[in-house]
């Protein structure tokens, strides 16, 4: 092939054997770590050492780090039982002990060495004079000697004899004492804290190799719960490096925001941090995802200043990179976050709706919707259940084992009795309306009508004038851009709905914006369309039938309804599961996926 070069089939031949050969060594090590593992006790440092080479050049192998755990922790418990026993080699002791300050560095000087020296040869040259004999008996010895005379030891060389005997003997003495007496330790003992340091240098080692290792940085995670006292701080400058080299490593994001929890850093502050990181570059998604998390863990609710704030600071960033995505994408997760978030609703204001159904194989049938799903065990605590004699099946979900667990917003219950769960409750409370016959139908009329409320969303004037701005803002990028870039369509026939509520005018709009998005951007035809899909139904639901006395959401308070639509998305009709029905000749013709859809959310009658 062209601009390939020939391999040199010797060469090919070296570099497979040097993988070979690399390949039987990693392996005979794999090997031999298991076997340490295996006969782990009294053996951690040798498991810990092997484990340290592997884990340092191959960070993704899991199965190894959740072994170190486990030595780690068993290393743990030996400390805390026996306060002496310690992993670490005696020159690492010292080692350590000299880093922390707890014992002198003992670096001689070459002046010290020198005058040392300069004292053992005077010692030697003179000794000490009290020990010197007297020089009047020395003379008289001298004169005195005869050279006939048998020799005979002068006085001043048994004096030197016997004092070298006696030094000896000292010295032989001295060294006696000093292996007699027991060995102490020069300096104290690495802690636990001390050996977690290993394990988080061998940890940053090894995501150097490999930056984005779940494994590592998990285990990371890991150590800093261990610690007596996590190095928080050095984490944080530890994050802040990583990101310097890759500032979308969303590892280290999610790790450094675990840091910032255990540090109760301030929200203000990492929103602050984020939005230097999306200056520097606003396609940086994973920076606004971390600014997304933030606003969440502060407690999930947006205030109005807040909300004002973020919509100006990302609108900015939105007309300078009009055609990159991030921005676009978090600037709608924040109107809807703001604006349809989630309320917890418990008990009775729960529940949106208990209908009867017809029978089925001559039992009893009723469906339970909710608001937010609840388990069985959870529903005790507000309707009589008798679990024995009725059959629960959540709805879409196919098994009913462990139903306590299983947690459901649409309940199909069967029976050989009737189904009664809160009939006098239900009748005291005035945001339900109650229909006995032909079928009962209880309704939680006031809630459902806030959800297909077509009003425009409530604000404060402050949120209202930025939303209008941004919209205005929308429509000139439209323009600018030739209606080339999808995204500030898109936001268009999001926003233009909550300040203007929802009526035909809006629908036509709507629609206008998403047919436009979706010429071009064709991939997400699909997103488009259900987004349309929840305006058309709520437009639907609104409309006047009856002479203009009610509107087709209260029609179906009375009795079950059949409407004819074809939505890409047919999750928006589920709190109305209740009370609209799938006919079987209605659905023949319609795709399979479609009809599984309608299944989840609609009950099936045959006609």
């Amino acid at each position: 092939m062209h601009s390939i070069k020939k391999v040199e089939e010797s060469a090919r031949i070296a570099r497979e054997a040097k993988r070979q050969k690399k390949c039987h060594e990693v392996d005979a090590l794999r090997k031999k770590i298991f076997a340490t593992f295996k006969n782990i006790d009294g053996h951690e440092r040798e498991f810990l050492d092997l484990s340290e080479i592997i884990l340092k050049s191959i960070p993704d192998l899991y199965t190894f780090w959740i072994m170190r755990r486990n030595v780690l922790l068993k290393i743990k418990q030996k400390m805390e039982a026996d306060p002496s026993y310690t992993i670490f080699h005696e020159d690492e002791i010292t080692k350590l002990a000299k880093k922390k300050g707890l014992i002198p560095d003992e670096k001689v000087s070459t002046k010290e060495i020198d005058e040392e020296v300069e004292e053992k040869s005077d010692a030697a040259a003179g000794g000490d004079a009290s020990s010197v004999p007297n020089p009047e008996v020395l003379e008289a010895n001298f004169q005195s000697f005869d050279a006939t005379e048998p020799y005979k030891k002068p006085e001043l060389e048994e004096f030197m004899m016997e004092k070298q005997d006696n030094d000896e003997s000292k010295i032989e003495e001295s060294t006696k004492e000093t292996f007699n007496e027991p060995l102490k330790p020069k300096c104290p003992l690495p802690t636990f804290d001390d050996l977690l340091d290993r394990d988080t240098k061998l940890s940053e080692e090894a995501l150097f190799h490999n930056p984005k290792s779940y494994s590592a940085w998990n285990h990371r995670r890991f150590l800093m719960e261990l610690y007596s006292n996590p190095p928080l701080k050095r984490e944080i400058e530890i994050c802040e490096k990583a990101l310097t080299f890759d500032s979308r490593n969303f590892h280290v994001w999610d790790y450094r925001r675990y840091i910032v929890q255990l540090l109760n850093r301030t929200m203000d502050e990492e929103l602050e941090f984020s939005k230097k990181m999306v200056e520097k570059n606003p396609s940086n998604y994973s920076a606004w995802h971390y600014r997304i998390n933030i606003l969440l863990e502060a407690g999930g609710e947006i205030t109005d200043e807040m909300f004002v704030d973020e919509i100006r600071n990302v609108t900015e960033v939105c007309v300078v990179n009009s055609e990159d995505q991030t921005a676009w994408t978090y600037v709608n997760w924040l109107i809807d976050r703001f604006f349809n978030q989630k309320e917890t609703k418990k008990g009775l204001e729960n529940v949106i709706s208990f209908t009867d159904n017809e029978m089925v194989d001559g039992n009893y049938h009723s469906t339970l919707v909710l608001y937010n799903s609840c388990t069985t065990e959870e529903l005790k605590k507000f309707i009589e259940i008798d679990i024995n004699n009725q059959e629960w099946k959540p709805r879409g979900k196919t098994t009913t084992v462990n139903l306590s667990n299983i947690s459901s917003r649409i309940w199909d219950i069967y029976s050989k009795a009737s189904i009664n769960l809160f009939d006098s409750k239900l009748k005291e409370t005035s945001d339900f309306s109650l229909v006995e016959s032909p079928k009962r139908r209880y309704i939680n009329s006031t809630l459902l009508n806030k959800i297909y409320s077509p009003n425009p969303k409530e604000m404060s004037p402050e949120v209202e004038e930025c939303l209008k701005t941004f919209y205005k803002i929308c429509q000139e990028l439209m323009r600018d851009n030739e209606e080339s870039n999808p995204w500030e369509i898109c936001l268009s026939a999001f926003v233009l709905p909550l300040i203007s509520g929802i009526n035909n005018e809006t629908e036509i709009e709507v629609k206008y914006f998403l047919e436009k998005a979706k010429t071009c951007d064709p991939q997400r035809k699909e997103m488009y369309d259900a987004t349309a899909n929840q305006i058309i139904l709520t437009n639907l639901l609104q409309q006047k039938i009856d002479d203009g006395k009610n509107t087709v959401l209260e029609k179906l308070f009375e009795k079950e309804g059949k409407l004819c639509l074809e939505f890409n998305d047919y999750s928006c009709l589920r709190p109305l599961a209740g009370l609209i029905r799938l006919y079987n000749s209605s659905s023949t013709d319609l795709p399979f996926v479609i009809q599984a859809q309608l299944c989840l959310f609609l009950p099936v009658i045959a006609n």
